[in-house]
């Protein structure tokens, strides 16, 4: 059967407008409560592991691979505390290679989170320092295609180069190495939260995790 051409296109302005709504809101309250964020991303992420670890016995009918899940949380770690306050790629963006190399690597690693599951793109651009400058790209589209159309360009370019890559690449992984595969996600997402950590704790912040825990168990239940 042949697409519905208008469902696809309100689908398509549908996705359009909630990105801008979703990024200006998104923009303020990283702005104005950003320990409070950091701990919601957290509790996001911490409730989507049970999911991701059930899904994995089903599919393959093997356990996780606790060592291999252990080895991939060590390395995440190191790499998230080197990262971390150390690699900022919004520093110094003009028209140079080095920049261009800059976005299209981060165009990559956006990407990659839409595509592996149980990986977050937010915590991928806030390991390289590009949340904020993500976010104010879906949030004012029409103000950077005017004034910064060039540096659209390596974003694209690696959003498509990524796509093809994590596509091909989770297809063959998930369908000779279920197990292993996952166990080697669970171990770098839980080791990554490293990087979202806010460095402090309030009761707030404790509160909101919980909270963020629960509504994403929840969604992951819904989803499946």
């Amino acid at each position: 059967f042949a697409p519905k051409k208008p469902i696809i296109t309100k689908i398509i302005i549908g996705i359009c407008i909630g990105a801008v709504i979703a990024a200006k809101i998104l923009s303020f309250v990283f702005d104005t409560y950003y320990v409070e964020s950091c701990y919601l991303f957290i509790g996001l992420i911490i409730g989507s592991v049970p999911c991701l670890i059930k899904e994995s016995m089903e599919k393959d009918k093997k356990e996780i691979n606790y060592f291999v899940t252990i080895l991939a949380f060590v390395i995440s770690i190191v790499i998230s505390i080197l990262c971390k306050n150390n690699v900022d790629f919004s520093m110094d963006l003009n028209a140079n290679f080095n920049s261009f190399i800059k976005l299209f690597f981060t165009g990559l690693l956006f990407i990659s989170g839409k595509i592996v599951p149980g990986l977050s793109s937010s915590f991928l651009l806030m390991m390289i320092g590009m949340y904020s400058y993500y976010i104010n790209i879906v949030s004012n589209p029409i103000s950077f295609i005017m004034n910064d159309f060039s540096s659209m360009i390596p974003i694209l370019l690696g959003i498509l180069a990524g796509a093809i890559i994590f596509i091909k690449l989770m297809n063959y992984l998930l369908k000779r190495y279920y197990s292993i595969t996952y166990s080697i996600i669970i171990g770098f997402v839980l080791g990554s939260l490293v990087v979202i950590y806010p460095n402090t704790i309030n009761i707030a912040g404790i509160i909101i995790l919980i909270i963020g825990i629960y509504v994403s168990y929840w969604f992951s239940r819904i989803k499946k």
